[in-house]
């Protein structure tokens, strides 16, 4: 199998309550993935790839790994720099009120 180049572009952490913890874009080689999500619930998290609703309530992945180790190697990916950005932004954030 072809291996490809990985880039994430851009993750933007919500601020709300809920699951959703924020949302990915990123560039897998000549593809753009646009509206995965990063999921956490009772100590779990996982990366939503983009999906819809169907007409009968059902959700159908848009984009989907025919793999599911490559899934969970990108997953890895996306995770260390969530859990990088996650702890930059606390460090910004006790510098800034100390």
């Amino acid at each position: 199998m072809q291996k490809f180049d990985f880039e994430i572009r851009q993750i933007i952490p919500y601020a709300g309550e809920g699951y959703t913890k924020a949302t990915v874009m990123f560039r897998l080689g000549p593809l753009m993935v646009r509206g995965a999500k990063i999921f956490e619930k009772d100590g779990s998290r996982w990366l939503s790839m983009p999906s819809r609703r169907t007409k009968n309530g059902r959700w159908l992945d848009i984009v989907q790994f025919v793999d599911k180790q490559n899934k969970l190697d990108l997953q890895d990916l996306v995770f260390a720099k969530y859990d990088l950005m996650l702890a930059s932004t606390e460090e910004e954030y006790a510098y800034a009120s100390a």
